[in-house]
Parts: C-alpha cells; structure tokens; sequence
C-alpha cells in the first residue's frame, strides 16, 4: 500500500524511526514538541460530518490557528506573571487541540478540566491550581474570569515568549478526591518514546484502511487516556482523529463507517453496552439465530489457537454482525479505565474485532497495554507487559506498585503538593502476575468487610452474580449497621413477576457461590448506578445516595397494568414525537405507516428512542405490527 501522509518515506517503520529519532535531537521542551507535532502540515488532523459534508483540517491549518489563539490570548492576560494557570473546559474538537498549544504558547501552563465533573469539583480545583482564567463552551459559572472560543478569534501582536513548562490533568474524581497531576515535556518525551515499542509489537496498532489511520475521539482529550493513548501517540505521528457529533449509539455507529474509522479506544461501558445491545437484538431474530451464534462462539473459542483457520472462520461467520455493529475498517480497540467482563473482550475477539485491555492513571500516565494476537490474554483482561521505562511490583497486600519516567511530575491534592519520589507509587489497585502478565481485579478501597469478617472483592462478586434481565449491580457497604448490600438496578417499567424472579436467581447464585452468609442484604433499585456523564461505577457517591435515600427502591412496582400503561404512554410519546399528532389523540391499534403516513425514517427514530428507554429495539422483528399495542406487548416480553 503507497502512503501519501509519511513525510516521504517508503515504509511506515521509517516514517516512525525518523520521527521518535527527531526527539533525541533538540533540548526537550513543550516548544520543541509544539514543533514536532505539527510537523507534517499537509496531513489531516481532524474531520467531521457536517449533514452530508465531511469538514478536514490539517495539522498545518491548526498550527496558524493555535498560533493565532496564543497571540490574542496573550493580549488578553497582558503582563500575568510566566507559568500562569489557564483551564480548558471544552469537549474533542480541533479547537480543543488549538487551544491547548495556544495556553502553553503564551507562557501559561494547561489545566485539563474534566467536564464530567460538578462545577464544585471544577470551582475547588481552580482555586487550588490558582488559575487566573477559564477557555469553555458551556454555561457552567466558574468562580474564575470565562472567555469563549470566540473572543480567541481576531488578531493581536504576535507573542513569540517562552513556552509554559507543565500541564495540570485532574483526576476522573470517582474517589471523591479529585487530584492535579502536572507533567512536563520530560515526562511526555518518555511517553512518546514508548510508542515505538506498542508499534513494533503489533502490526495492527499501525494498520492503515486506503491510506489512511482514523483514530475516533470518543476519549476526551482531558483524561489520561485520552490525552496520551488517543492524541499524544498518534498526534505525535500525524494521524486524523474523527469527531462524534454527540455520543448516542446510533451517532457512534454511523460515524465509524462512514469516516472508516480504524482505531477506538473507550471505557469498559461503550463496549458492555455495544455487547448488549447486540446480543438484544440477535435474541429478537429468533432462537434458532441465537443458537447459532453460540455454536459460532464455541468454534471461535476452540479455534482460537489456529491462527490461520479461526482468522478465517471468525471473517466468514461473523461478517454480518460486524457488518452492523462498526465496519469493516476497525483494525484495533483498546478498553481502560476501569474492570472489563471477559464475557465482553471474547465477544468482540471472537467476532473478528482486536479489543485489547490497557492500564494506567492520571497520576502515572498509561503503563502497560496487551498487545499480543493471542486469545487466551485478549480474553482474560491481561494489561500484559509494563511499556518501556516503566517497572511493576506487588506489594504483600496485592496491591499494583509502579515506577516510571512518565510518572507525573508533582501531585496536587487540595492545598498540598506532593512532589514524585523515586520509590514505586501504590496505586492501590489490586493486581496478580500469571507468567509474565498482570491482572487487576478491582480497587483495595472498595474493598467490603463481609459479615464474617472476610473482604469481598466488588467486581468480583458483581461478575458472580450476574444475571440477566439487570441493568447493572454494585456491593457497598451500609454505613449504619455495617452491612454489606448488593444494589440492582433494573429497568423502571419491570413488572413485581419479573423483579421476584431476579431476586431468586441471584439468591441461587449467592448460594452457590457461598455469598449467602457474607451479603446481608439484595436492594433492588430502579435508579440507574452509572449517572449523568460517569463513566464506572463511583461506588462512594452510590453509597451516599443509598444512605441519604436518593436511590428509587423498587418495593413498592406498579402492577402489571400500570406497567402495561406506562409502557403504552411512552410508546404513544415517541409517535407523537416523529409524527407530530397529540399522544392522547393516537389510537394504540392504529398502524404508525398505512394509518399515520410514518416513513422508515421516522420509524427509525422511534426505535432509537425505544432502545434508549427500554435497551430493546423493534426493528429486528419483522413480523411485529408497527402499532402502539404491539409493540407495548413486545417491549414488556423482552424487557
């Protein structure tokens, strides 16, 4: 395949050689990395779909329009003293990148805000960090001087002054305890640096669709891994990074297909919900489909040590799922952030995607990613290897040690600053060594203390008493007698049958797994665990919630009637959503096509909606009457 986006050079291993070479040759400083990273001018940075259009702009475009942001910030902060604070509180954009340089170019030092966090979180991190102002495209109020992209869009002098010296990354916060990691071009030097490494080790991490490398910034740009894994790696290579218009199902999809997206690197709850969603509508096809799709994961298991035949079988029997879930030009994904069910890293291995599982933290930067081709570690969660310049240990409590040259340079944690020591860094994760892997199994503070006395791992107990027909599950611990609780969320509109029968089968597993003696109480909540812009579970807020009664404790479920009429109202909403009639005045055994004029599109939309409220989608079922009483049945029976 001839390249048109590698400087000149032949082979893609040359291209990466001269480019890691050039960061050995200048005194490293975040304006020799400015330089470096928007060498390849002519390359494209970042596209979009704007409707039917599809926007590029090149790393030579957003190099003058950092420069010309720098230059009118400048003008703005005036004589602010070198190394000032500026935060960034945008979403992944070009104009996130633009800015970012921008803060460094005018002397001021980078605070990443992370926009999933309340305004408190972000107001007290502010005043900690000192900043003096605050780049944002939304309506939060900061307690620090706001300015828009806008006001960064004119000229002004040119400012050619020292570069700032470090960037400031929050912590995600789900600890409660949001910290500031600062990191300086040294450590970012070192980061880099390990790129090569991940390259040579797996031919895919390179791999090109017609020329071209698209990286999806589902990652924002403000957390770890999204600032190292998604843009330093590739950024630093010149590689385009596709924009999502927003982050439903539906959008993520179609932009991956039609950008040919080849790289996706996201938390664990895009591909559990991608798994789910899959695995619904497989169900919905019909049994014999579904069995089918087992025998076909079977074969892919045992097939999994063939390279050759299980390459060939997973290409040829799962062709149409892949088909309909991104594509054909994803070559490969990685999950972080927090634990992965094994029963999701095989359902995408086995199906012909490459999911591979990575580690690291704000404080420590990304460590280790599996990168071998081989089922029995991209199945198992191994985050494989510490990369170069980075050493691993476990202490005796099972805890994951860390020391590296991309270790963050200091820490702020509230009004202290913790500087890095040249001992290991406890990142209070708990971890085991298999052969030459590691492998994390949950965090030493969530440990809960069972009734005897035992700790009980969450993550582990929540993937042994699983089940089907939950949303999802989290053990805490009750503050007022010291019990341990196991919270369920299910969907709002299950009926008290289908609940009783949750309840059952979880008590059966707690049994069988001897958690009977060790749990004392299964709250069954309507309250979905993972809210708003969260990512993992956040087990402390959960457990304030539970406390302070914020949960929806589902005791007290509508009747099955009130289900049915619950279910049948909504139904009629979405209708009168796409169809513009008044819900009370839609007839429930009236069809939404030959009755209502409703068009695929149309109809498209509801099973978006449906999917969003109930995780069940309609479409799938081609024998299904399109009217609100039909299709209320069929999203009871599948709920």
């Amino acid at each position: 395949m001839k390249y048109t986006n590698i400087n000149g050079y032949k082979t893609l291993n040359g291209f990466v050689n001269y480019k890691l070479s050039l960061l050995d040759k200048g005194e490293i400083s975040f304006s020799y990395l400015f330089d470096l990273m928007f060498l390849e001018s002519t390359n494209v940075m970042f596209e979009e779909s704007l409707g039917f259009l599809i926007k590029k702009i090149t790393y030579g475009e957003a190099k003058e329009n950092a420069i010309k942001m720098a230059n009118a910030l400048k003008d703005i902060i005036g004589d602010t003293p070198y190394n000032s604070v500026i935060g960034l509180n945008l979403e992944n954009s070009h104009q996130w990148i633009e800015a970012f340089w921008a803060i460094l170019k005018c002397g001021c030092r980078p605070l990443l805000l992370n926009k999933r966090l309340d305004i408190t979180s972000l107001n007290n991190t502010l005043n900690n960090t000192k900043a003096i102002l605050v780049i944002s495209d939304d309506e939060k109020r900061f307690n620090t001087k706001t300015i828009r992209l806008d006001d960064l869009d004119r000229i002004a002098p040119q400012y050619n002054g020292e570069f700032g010296s470090e960037i400031f990354v929050m912590s995600s916060g789900t600890s409660n305890n949001v910290k500031v990691c600062a990191y300086s071009a040294e450590e970012f030097k070192y980061i880099i640096k390990q790129s090569k490494h991940i390259i040579l080790s797996n031919k895919l991490v390179k791999k090109h669709y017609q020329g071209e490398l698209k990286l999806l910034a589902f990652l924002p740009f403000y957390h770890i891994f999204g600032l190292i894994a998604l843009y330093t790696w590739f950024g630093f290579f010149s590689r385009t990074f596709v924009r999502l218009n927003n982050l439903t199902p539906a959008t993520i999809q179609s932009t991956i297909k039609r950008h040919h997206v080849t790289h996706i690197f996201a938390v664990p709850l895009l591909w559990q919900k991608t798994y789910e969603s899959a695995i619904r509508e497989i169900k919905a096809m019909g049994d014999k489909t579904y069995q089918k799709y087992q025998k076909g994961m079977r074969i892919a298991a045992k097939t999994q040590g063939l390279p050759i035949l299980g390459k060939l079988f997973r290409k040829l029997a799962f062709k149409e799922v892949r088909e309909k879930l991104f594509g054909g030009s994803v070559y490969f994904m990685i999950t972080g952030g927090s634990m992965i069910e094994k029963e999701v890293l095989s359902f995408f291995n086995y199906i012909g995607y490459h999911l591979a599982n990575g580690y690291g933290m704000s404080e420590i930067g990304i460590t280790s990613v599996e990168l071998s081709n081989k089922y029995k570690y991209l199945t198992t969660g191994s985050i494989g290897h510490p990369l170069p310049y980075v050493e691993y240990q476990i202490n005796d409590s099972g805890e994951l040690l860390v020391k590296s040259k991309g270790l963050s340079k200091y820490i702020i944690e509230g009004d202290k600053v913790i500087n890095r020591s040249d001992d290991y860094f406890i990142t209070h994760d708990l971890a085991k060594r298999k052969g030459d892997r590691f492998y994390l199994y949950g965090r030493e503070d969530d440990l809960v203390v069972s009734i005897s006395g035992e700790n009980l791992n969450p993550n582990i107990i929540e993937a042994e008493l699983y089940v089907d027909g939950v949303n999802g599950m989290c053990l805490i611990l009750n503050k007022e007698n010291n019990v341990p609780t196991l919270l369920v969320s299910v969907n709002k509109y299950s009926s008290l049958e289908s609940i009783e029968k949750i309840k059952d089968k979880i008590k059966k597993k707690m049994i069988s797994n001897n958690l009977d003696k060790q749990i004392g109480k299964v709250e069954i909540v309507t309250t979905p665990l993972i809210q708003g812009d969260e990512f993992k579970l956040n087990r402390k807020r959960l457990t304030d919630d539970y406390m302070n009664h914020r949960l929806i404790i589902a005791d007290n479920v509508q009747d099955d009637k009130a289900i049915d009429d619950a279910i049948s109202l909504k139904i009629k909403e979405l209708f009168s959503l796409v169809l513009g009639i008044k819900a009370e005045e839609i007839n429930a055994n009236l069809d939404f096509f030959s009755d209502y004029g409703g068009t695929s599109l149309d109809f498209l939309i509801v099973d978006n909606k449906i999917k969003e409220e109930f995780n069940v989608s309609i479409l799938s079922n081609e024998e299904l009457k399109h009217t609100v009483s039909d299709i209320s049945s069929f999203i009871k029976q599948n709920l």
